[in-house]
């Protein structure tokens, strides 16, 4: 990101970062739902409850985090 005052370099390298950014993210979900179609209902009930149980751990050490500080 740049900041309002900054110059036209700067503007052109964070809307490339931007564009960049677009471009991987695009790539990569075009990828998982290619793998996805490709699953099984019980394996995506699985990857699923794998990423619950991850984004509960990360909850719980960003909490962890916080208390410790």
């Amino acid at each position: 990101l740049a900041e309002s005052q900054a110059g036209p370099f700067s503007w052109l390298k964070g809307m490339a970062g931007w564009g960049t950014r677009l471009l991987i993210f695009t790539a990569a979900m075009g990828t998982l739902e290619a793998y996805v179609i490709g699953l099984t209902s019980d394996r995506i009930r699985k990857l699923l409850v794998f990423s619950i149980i991850v984004a509960f751990l990360a909850c719980l050490v960003a909490f962890i985090g916080e208390a410790t500080e």
